[in-house]
């Protein structure tokens, strides 16, 4: 089954994807700490251990200030190989085959297979690759913050894996654009922030329509945005400040029409001051 990973390391921005065989999800009970960290290859070139295509289950590390992904053997933590090639990996997405995307801060997303050292396919998108999320039809959803800057973001959809996508953006509702996640619906939700007041902003592209749409908050507040993702059950959307303090955590939550609506919340717990930074979290199920 595709198992999902939250991360709790202090002091290193990483995204972890846990890869097996087949697509699953999990509620909040799932969530779960890691105390895997990056450790540097030393090597310019990427390597594969020839056995780990056979692994069950792979994690994949990207930090968020280096060049290379990371990938080992889970629970062993050995590592099995490296990634290589990067401008800045950022966030990270899966397909029910088990093939993992890595978003890059150059403008591309790179498709690996499982266990694979050279990418299969890329994907162009308008600005620094941010974050991803792929639906159960196969789209692709990349989010990104748009030219040099890094400032106004957009998602760019690659319908079923073509290599041409569609972008939508909302220049003033969601300006500041995060990771975002399908649920199982097809509805594809990302926490934003307005361009003028910079105020919290929740935005979607709902199943079958052709542009973005805000949605309403309803029992939840997110202080400071994070990644957006699904749990098996829920929208699971991150929150660097829970609660409006220094503390990271998930909000679990459905969508209904225009409205997000609160289900439980989860602290991300375990570190020196309790704060960390999860670009985007996966969740073991």
């Amino acid at each position: 089954m595709l198992k999902r990973f939250a991360s709790t390391c202090c002091g290193l921005f990483a995204t972890l994807v846990l890869l097996a065989a087949c697509a699953g999800g999990s509620n909040q009970s799932g969530l779960m700490p890691t105390s895997v960290h990056p450790v540097p290859s030393g090597q310019h070139k990427p390597w594969m251990s020839p056995d780990a295509k056979r692994k069950s289950t792979l994690l994949y590390v990207s930090a968020f200030n280096g060049n290379d992904v990371y990938v080992y053997d889970y629970p062993s933590g050995t590592q099995v190989g490296t990634l290589t090639g990067f401008s800045s990996p950022n966030g990270q997405c899966v397909d029910a085959k088990g093939d993992v995307y890595i978003a890059d801060g150059s403008g591309v997303v790179y498709e690996y297979a499982h266990g694979g050292q050279t990418p299969i396919k890329t994907y162009t998108t308008s600005g620094g690759a941010y974050g991803c999320s792929v639906d159960k039809k196969g789209d692709l959803a990349v989010t990104d913050f748009s030219g040099p800057s890094y400032t106004a973001g957009s998602v760019t959809v690659f319908p079923n894996g073509s290599s041409k996508g569609a972008v939508y953006d909302d220049p003033v509702d969601c300006y500041y654009i995060w990771p975002g996640g399908y649920d199982d619906e097809g509805n594809l939700v990302m926490i934003a922030e307005n361009q003028a007041s910079e105020t919290v902003t929740f935005c979607a592209l709902l199943k079958g329509s052709k542009s973005l749409a805000t949605l309403s908050a309803s029992g939840f507040t997110i202080y400071s945005p994070d990644s957006t993702m699904w749990d098996g059950k829920y929208l699971a959307l991150g929150d660097q400040q829970l609660g409006g303090g220094f503390q990271s955590g998930i909000v679990e939550a459905t969508v209904s029409g225009s409205t997000l609506t609160y289900h439980a919340q989860v602290t991300l717990s375990g570190c020196d001051a309790g704060y960390s930074h999860v670009i985007q979290p996966f969740i073991v199920g």
